[in-house]
């Protein structure tokens, strides 16, 4: 009977969509994100450049999350923050 209850979750979870590899971001990459965030010259990205962005934070991104660029001599990091707070960054060109 367990096997069948497991079963039957496993087809509803994958017909639902519901994804579980989802895993928040480890505390290096907030602690590092806060800093980029609360570094001087960090700056809000345009509409077009968080569009094409937003993708690449995958299943952290959520409505209303704005993102902020930070810029050095070899790269850009993108900073997604969500209610003031940094949340995590990626690296960008």
């Amino acid at each position: 009977m367990k096997k069948f209850i497991f079963a039957v979750f496993l087809l509803c979870t994958s017909c639902a969509g519901i994804d579980f590899s989802c895993s928040s971001p480890s505390e290096y990459n907030k602690n590092t994100a806060q800093s980029y965030y609360d570094t001087f010259g960090t700056s809000l990205v345009s509409d077009a450049v968080h569009n094409k962005i937003r993708k690449k934070f995958g299943c952290q991104y959520r409505a209303g999350d704005k993102i902020y660029a930070y810029k050095t001599f070899w790269n850009t990091y993108y900073v997604l923050v969500r209610y003031g707070e940094a949340v995590m960054y990626i690296e960008g060109k």
